[in-house]
């Protein structure tokens, strides 16, 4: 069970979730495969991963956890906490997580007057219209465009589906994003767990963003595990 996070990296936006799937970077490629096939979706991280793409978000596992219980409680610290040090505008997070997680009034209204059916039998307001009489002006699809749009819908196999990846593929792509050598990833676990210093406050000590703060502990409590079962 584990806590993850999904980066924007155009502007730093981020959502926290929560998976119980053994592989959580299972979790990662449903939000991929929501937000490519489905356009109804209702998730807002969705939404974004499909607008701006895929190659501009990250996804990074930040805790684990071994009851459910456990793993709620965590999810509404995170949503809490990245509100409270972000902005709630700079988390995508709409409710305040855990199972029983509920839209604020806010929320609630907002997403109640974004609905058609909100709407039936009323009289729109003039804001409204003019976004409705201007949103599809000038807007010509070519046929360039319809035809790439053609051969997506058909789709094609990958040719590396089903194949196993190299012998230290991964080990390859985590060292091509690191930002900090061993030794100041060992500096910045010893802050964050000994000094119990923030990931907010160390990734504006470092001029980084959290998610880099993020990735540099995992990987040096990765690395001392491995130190320690051998």
């Amino acid at each position: 069970m584990f806590i993850y996070t999904i980066t924007n990296k155009l502007n730093n936006k981020i959502y926290i979730g929560q998976t119980i799937q053994k592989n959580p970077r299972s979790r990662w490629r449903n939000h991929v495969y929501e937000a490519k096939h489905n356009k109804e979706t209702q998730c807002v991280v969705d939404k974004a991963i499909a607008k701006y793409g895929t190659e501009n978000f990250e996804f990074l596992v930040i805790e684990a956890h071994s009851t459910s219980e456990e793993l709620n409680q965590a999810e509404i610290y995170w949503i809490e906490h990245l509100r409270n040090a972000l902005g709630k505008e700079n988390v995508y997070n709409l409710l305040d997580g855990g199972q029983n997680g509920k839209h604020s009034e806010e929320t609630r209204k907002k997403m109640s007057e974004n609905s058609p059916k909100y709407w039936l039998g009323k009289n729109l307001p003039d804001d409204m219209k003019e976004k409705i009489a201007h949103g599809n002006k000038g807007k010509v699809i070519s046929e360039e465009a319809k035809q790439k749009s053609s051969a997506t819908q058909k789709g094609r196999p990958s040719p590396h589906k089903g194949k196993p990846k190299p012998i230290g593929f991964g080990d390859q792509m985590s060292q091509k994003k690191k930002t900090f050598t061993d030794e100041q990833e060992q500096i910045i676990a010893h802050k964050h767990f000994v000094e119990k210093i923030t990931m907010e406050n160390l990734a504006k000590e470092y001029r980084v963003g959290i998610g880099t703060i993020h990735r540099a502990i995992q990987r040096h409590k990765s690395a001392t595990s491995d130190e320690q079962n051998h």
